[in-house]
């Protein structure tokens, strides 16, 4: 749910940027401040990278995965 209610208030870019990758906006979405509507924080406050992924990918982001120097496929991705 943090990665949701974060990604509500991002704004979409045309083109997939390296500086967005999940790794890091997940621990931003860590350390987002967001209440239910009674004022009881939302939580919890540990986000997984492929929760993340799955949050930004449901919320209509586009993403690229890259391959590392060894031939295999980050677990992380970046988004628009």
């Amino acid at each position: 749910m943090l990665s949701l209610a974060l990604l509500e208030r991002v704004v979409r870019t045309k083109t997939i940027r390296k500086g967005t990758g999940s790794y890091r906006s997940k621990h931003i979405a860590e350390n987002y401040a967001c209440t239910y509507p009674d004022g009881e924080p939302l939580g919890p406050h540990y986000v997984p990278n492929g929760t993340f992924i799955a949050a930004a990918i449901h919320a209509g982001f586009s993403y690229r995965s890259y391959v590392d120097e060894f031939g295999y496929e980050s677990v992380n991705a970046s988004f628009n």
